[in-house]
């Protein structure tokens, strides 16, 4: 049957090209492909060029490596307070190499947060980068904020962990009623823009810290923006609104099991009980969509320029290479309150960075008699000159800092 030539979100029209359908293709041989892995069959895989000789993720998030790792080394290993697999995950998240937590796990264990020094980690990593040995991934990585008093790539990273388990971040994890309301808090923090919230709000996801839906929130990366431009062309504005791509995403996921259907495809779901696609699934296949219609539809433009995809994918027919290991489910998944979705009533926003008072450090009297305060911000080179008017969240601080420089109590 032929692909409909227009789907209606939210009011609109989109009018689709051929890559709508190379979606649901692409969907359903990437996955065929990971059962073939997983069953222990030898390669090749499949006979699309394209998928044999290219790196691509798998369908489901949860299922690729790196998700595997986080759940079965990381969040499920160890201490189950809420506070050291918090601790554990932004430690992980902090380098995002499984090989780097695997050598401080080796020489720091027990990885809680009581247990945690700085002093034992920071050595380590160091005496191994000298070695010329990667400590952080090459992809994706979230550049801690240029801490001024912080001399080293490996110092800021850890200091990144320390100010956020310094701060309540888990006891604001505890009054979200909304999955999305964890996106507006992680982007109040410096070093959290839209790509590295969603994936600490993904790790969130399998763990008993948060209970959400898999279908309850995603945001729409800048490969999945383009990827969206790529299956509906010019009917497709590159839209910034979030609200109207997230109603994209829900429109693959309501409607996937009917194109499936239209073009003859199996697709049978992830793990034991089948499970359909949800918006993270279908936000994260858009993005390697996007990737394989480089090659794929050369002449259908996204919203990004490139034209080829770099990361190869090769393996030796009858040599045994590319099994993976079973794949784990969260045990957090099993929990009642994760299997009931709760959408949030009104659009989700990125909120305003929060400026932290880390300390003051002098205070200067201007003409008029006014007193402003030099201020270290928290994660900032630059200080400021500020008025106590800026320093209501500080008001403790001030206070020390007032009665230790013999100035008059605040009234």
């Amino acid at each position: 049957m032929d692909r409909p030539k227009v789907v209606v979100v939210n009011g609109v029209e989109l009018q689709t090209t051929v890559v709508f359908d190379t979606f649901f293709r692409w969907c359903a041989e990437r996955q065929a492909i990971d059962k073939r892995k997983r069953a222990g069959e030898p390669a090749p895989w499949t006979q699309d060029k394209i998928l044999r000789n290219y790196k691509f993720t798998n369908v489901y998030p949860v299922s690729d490596r790196g998700s595997q790792f986080l759940i079965k080394s990381v969040i499920e290993k160890g201490s189950q307070e809420p506070v050291d697999v918090l601790f554990r995950i932004l430690l992980y998240q902090a380098f995002a190499r499984p090989s780097t937590f695997e050598l401080i796990e080796k020489h720091c264990s027990p990885l809680t947060w009581a247990n945690y020094s700085r002093e034992k980690i920071a050595p380590l990593l160091k005496k191994v980068n000298k070695s010329k040995t990667a400590v952080f991934t090459a992809a994706y990585q979230n550049l801690p904020p240029p801490f001024d008093e912080e001399k080293t790539q490996i110092d800021r990273a850890l200091r990144l962990v320390e100010v956020l388990m310094d701060r309540d971040f888990l006891g604001e994890l505890a009054q979200v009623e909304y999955f999305g309301e964890v996106y507006e808090i992680l982007t109040t923090y410096q070093n959290f823009g839209p790509f590295h919230s969603f994936q600490m709000m993904r790790a969130l996801s399998y763990t008993n810290i948060i209970h959400f839906h898999r279908n309850d929130w995603a945001i729409a990366g800048p490969g999945t923006v383009s990827g969206m431009r790529k299956m509906f062309g010019d009917s497709f504005s590159q839209t910034t609104d979030l609200d109207f791509q997230l109603s994209i995403m829900r429109w693959f996921v309501d409607n996937a099991p009917a194109q499936f259907q239209r073009l003859g495809l199996e697709f049978d779901g992830l793990g034991p009980d089948h499970l359909p696609l949800s918006v993270i699934d279908v936000e994260h296949a858009i993005c390697e969509v996007d990737k394989y219609a480089r090659l794929a539809h050369p002449k259908i433009k996204g919203t990004k320029e490139r034209k080829s995809i770099k990361a190869c994918y090769k393996v030796k027919e009858g040599s045994g290479e590319g099994k993976v290991e079973p794949m784990r489910l969260p045990k957090a998944w099993d929990n009642p309150k994760s299997k009931v979705e709760r959408i949030c009533p009104r659009p989700i926003v990125a909120s305003e960075t929060r400026y932290i008072v880390e300390k003051i450090l002098g205070h200067e009297t201007d003409k008029n008699g006014k007193i402003k305060y030099i201020i270290k911000w928290e994660g900032y080179l630059k200080t400021s000159k500020e008025p106590k008017e800026h320093l209501d969240g500080a008001m403790d601080m001030l206070r020390e800092y007032r009665a230790k420089k013999g100035l008059p109590a605040l009234k």
